[in-house]
């Protein structure tokens, strides 16, 4: 209570005693009687004066007190009926005032209860209740405040309420504020809600919502503030905020367009997607007749009534509709191809409207269509026609002046071979051009490459850009079965392109479709040069068989032919007039054998001495021989790689091949002109297929020799490796020059290649592995001295009887002692029969019933201590594919000259001895 309350209070309570006093002094001084005994409980009446003082109680006692000495002590004079009028008033009074006293415990009573109600409702309640006075300090605090803000009723009543639990840097505008109210009674804050932060006893800020009454007790205001903690609601709100929010960035995130329409077809929502399809701006169609404005007309230009429309069954009878093929308006009345979906928006089983998706199909039917063409017009073509029927399709599809496909001309991929040309009205005839400083250079880098506009300003130095008009350029590459680059596919417009994603996915289609077929003949052209390859392989193959066939029996005949040559030589007095004849039959001889040597050389039956070779060291040995050979018309240049690697081959047979290719490129240039050798190093990953070869994977050393000459059509070309085949006339060449050089190259393990055009010259290409053991094969040099003589036995073994009586007589004429047979069984046993040993065996390789090496391994059994020689007119494929222990034995090449025998059988006779 305030001090001006308490002091009005006392002056109150002052006066009631005072009347009190006086009525009972003039009661018992006058003769009023007891009448006037009702006057004292007019003090009564002003017990509500005294109810902040609590003495209502007090007072009503104390008049009572009066009234009963007032019926006990009668003034003097007074009547009996006065005297019982004012007992009968006494004991009324004292009965009211036990009445009253009755009642007074009964209201405070009640009023107990309601406060302690009152108390429970404040402490359950669930917001936090604060009461203030006008100095700020809190006066009463709630179980919940205790909760909330962590202070006890205790701690808290008596505190400032600033203090307590407002942040720091809103407490300055609390304090301003109520002392604004108290001056001038105005206040922004009270009896409204306000969100607010709050302040926590271990300092952590907390948002709440706030509301506060003010309330005049007499002359002072009392604050109530119902304080709820919003954290778990804000915490709700924020995650209905983030979902709402998730969802909306979703909407706004997709490709198709989706809005939203109530009962009426007016737009509720549209995402960015849908808006930007449709030319409008989200806000523009808020509000607005979907039909009315993207749904008006019809394909065909007819309206469309909104009674068939599917989206407004939807939107009004809860019908679902997909369509797959309608047209929407855009806001500049130009429509599109639309697919869209509407469904019904339904809540408690009320329609409250639709919601649409829809999407721009313009590129899928322009794809659609645009294969529809590429199957119509390349489904029965192949080959060039297909190319040509391709690139005008896809002129057609994309809507562009020009298109072209086309392949590279060499590995490196610097220029471009077109296959096929559409300028829009005809096909040009195909070009090469190079792609440096052009579009397609791009094209190698990626898998497509797409200038909208503006072409010609980026490759000012392309002449084919400037020279077919156009600005705008779109290419692909295709790519074969492994990745690889073979080619690329192009179109290019006299105008800019439309910068979207439907002509570059088209062409894709086409250069997939174009690559496969491009691949294909490919295929098939190197499935045509792998079986002309077999062809001339296998024809090659039966003629250097038939060939060495005929140089066996050629070689069994010259060996007797040239050896009883030699030994009528030494016979024959060098005066007589018939040593010039035997002579002359000798060096005839001499020139079969040679001849017989290229035939298996071609054969590739030849044997051959294989070593390490620096191939630039014989280019650079032969030069001067090949100079002198081509003559003063012809220059000779030679390039030779510094890093060569060396080779493995026969020395002779390399020199014969160079040796071959300068003579045909000599008569190849009769008014004279330029033969180039070049070498290098060559790696192929690959195999490669050559006109007349395949080679495969590997590393090789590429001997090429290039000629000016006139070169060779297609139908010489196919011939010019084949045994006696020429162009030369009657008698001024054999036709095996070539035929030999293949059959070297061939059994060298190498590979080579002819190119050629008629007036253009001619190159071969021979691929020689490279040599991975670098140790060289060295033949042991012959002693020179005099004729070898001895006296072993020897089991000569042949099936031509010629060659075994020359051979027999040649070795009975060194002294040799000789058994001779004409086949292995008959050798197998005068073998048998022999009783003594059996020194060497001398055989030939092939022989009716049983070969050589068989012979000398079962001969083997009964004389183990035998040496074995053999002789042969080619090497035969049974001497090195079956195994034995005779395999490594010596071999002689018929023709063998009587002296070179006898040399060699007395060299392996005298290294067992």
């Amino acid at each position: 209570m305030s001090p001006v309350a308490r002091k009005r209070n006392t002056v109150a309570l002052t006066a009631i005693l005072l009347v009190t006093a006086g009525i009972f002094l003039l009661d018992l001084l006058t003769p009023l009687g007891m009448a006037a005994g009702s006057l004292y409980m007019i003090p009564l009446l002003f017990t509500p004066w005294a109810v902040p003082l609590r003495l209502p109680a007090v007072l009503g006692a104390f008049s009572t007190l009066l009234i009963v000495l007032g019926a006990l002590f009668s003034p003097p004079g007074a009547s009996p009926d006065m005297v019982l009028f004012n007992r009968t008033v006494a004991i009324i009074a004292l009965w009211v005032a036990v009445w009253m006293l009755t009642m007074k415990n009964r209201a405070v009573q009640h009023l107990h209860q309601a406060q302690t109600r009152l108390t429970g409702i404040l402490d359950n309640a669930l917001d936090a209740v604060i009461e203030m006075d006008e100095a700020g300090r809190i006066t009463d605090w709630n179980q919940r405040a205790e909760v909330i803000f962590g202070w006890t009723a205790h701690e808290a009543i008596g505190r400032k309420i600033d203090e307590t639990i407002i942040p720091v840097e809103y407490r300055e505008a609390h304090r301003q504020g109520l002392r604004r109210f108290l001056a001038t009674g105005e206040s922004r804050v009270f009896d409204r809600r306000l969100e607010l932060t709050a302040l926590r006893r271990d300092g952590r800020l907390f948002p709440v919502e706030l509301s506060i009454l003010p309330v005049k007790i007499g002359a002072e205001y009392r604050f109530s503030a119902f304080v709820s903690d919003t954290t778990l609601r804000k915490q709700a709100e924020e995650e209905r905020r983030k979902v709402l929010q998730d969802r909306l960035l979703l909407l706004e995130s997709t490709g198709e367009g989706i809005f939203g329409i109530d009962r009426q077809g007016r737009c509720t929502f549209i995402n960015r997607a849908g808006a930007a399809m449709l030319g409008y701006s989200a806000d523009d169609m808020l509000g607005r007749d979907m039909h009315e404005l993207i749904h008006h007309t019809r394909r065909d230009g007819s309206p469309y009534p909104i009674a068939d429309c599917p989206i407004a069954h939807a939107r009004q009878n809860g019908e679902k509709c997909r369509l797959t093929d309608e047209v929407l308006w855009r806001r500049d009345r130009t429509s599109f191809s639309a697919e869209f979906t509407a469904h019904p928006v339904i809540e408690h089983g009320r329609i409250l409207g639709a919601v649409v998706t829809f999407a721009d199909i313009t590129a899928r039917k322009r794809s659609e269509q645009a294969f529809h063409s590429l199957v119509e017009g390349t489904a029965a073509a192949v080959g060039h026609e297909f190319f040509h029927s391709l690139v005008q399709h896809l002129a057609a599809a994309l809507e562009v002046r020009y298109a072209l496909l086309g392949e590279f001309t060499d590995d490196a991929k610097t220029r471009v071979r077109t296959l096929a040309v559409w300028d829009g009205a005809r096909f040009l005839d195909n070009f090469e051009y190079p792609i440096a400083d052009a579009p397609c250079e791009g094209v190698l880098d990626a898998s497509q490459w797409f200038y909208p506009r503006d072409i010609r300003a980026r490759f000012p130095r392309a002449r084919l850009l400037a020279d077919l008009g156009v600005e705008s350029y779109l290419g692909t590459r295709l790519t074969g079965p492994t990745g690889q680059t073979i080619g690329l596919l192009a179109v290019l417009h006299t105008a800019p392109m439309p910068e979207d994603n439907i002509a570059p996915a088209l062409l894709k289609v086409f250069a997939a479709r174009a690559a496969a077929e491009l691949e294909r003949l490919r295929m098939e052209d190197a499935l045509r040069r792998s079986e002309d390859h077999l062809r001339q392989a296998q024809k090659m193959e039966a003629v250097g068989r038939l060939a060495g066939g005929i140089a066996h029996d050629f070689n069994n005949l010259l060996m007797v032919l040239n050896g009883y040559g030699e030994v009528l030589l030494d016979k024959l007095d060098p005066a007589s007039p018939l040593h010039h004849y035997a002579l002359e039959i000798t060096k005839a001889g001499e020139r079969a054998a040679s001849l017989t040597e290229q035939l298996l050389a071609f054969s590739r039956r030849q044997t051959a001495h294989p070593q390490v070779l620096d191939l630039n060291g014989r280019v650079t040995a032969m030069r001067d021989m090949l100079a002198r050979l081509l003559g003063e018309r012809i220059e000779l240049v030679a390039t030779l790689a510094p890093d060569l690697a060396h080779i493995r081959a026969d020395r002779g047979q390399i020199e014969q091949v160079i040796m071959n290719l300068a003579i045909n490129a000599r008569d190849a240039m009769p008014q004279g002109g330029r033969l180039t050798i070049t070498t290098a190093n060559t790696s192929l990953a690959k195999p490669y297929s050559g006109s007349h070869s395949l080679v495969q994977p590997g590393a090789y050393a590429t001997l090429t020799v290039h000629d000016t000459g006139h070169g060779m059509d297609a139908e010489t070309l196919s011939h010019v490796f084949e045994p006696f085949f020429t162009t030369k006339a009657q008698g001024k060449g054999t036709g095996l020059g070539l035929a030999i050089a293949y059959g070297i190259v061939e059994q060298s393990g190498g590979h080579i290649d002819v190119r050629s055009t008629t007036g253009e010259g001619t190159t071969f290409s021979i691929y020689l592995p490279q040599a991975t053991d670098m140790t060289e094969a060295r033949s042991k040099p012959q002693a020179a001295g005099e004729p070898a003589r001895g006296t072993e036995t020897i089991l000569v073994v042949d099936d031509m009887d010629a060659v075994r009586l020359l051979t027999r007589k040649c070795l009975e004429d060194a002294g040799y002692q000789v058994m001779e047979a004409s086949h292995g069984t008959e050798a197998l046993t005068l073998g048998k029969r022999h009783p003594g040993p059996i020194h060497l065996l001398l055989t030939d390789v092939v022989m009716p019933q049983m070969n050589g090496p068989e012979l000398a391994d079962s001969l083997a059994h009964t004389h183990p201590e035998t040496k074995v020689l053999f002789m042969t007119g080619y090497t035969d494929d049974v001497l090195f594919q079956q195994e034995g222990p005779t395999r490594k034995a010596p071999l002689l090449h018929k023709p063998v000259s009587p002296a070179t025998l006898i040399r060699t059988v007395h060299d392996l006779l005298a290294a067992s001895r």
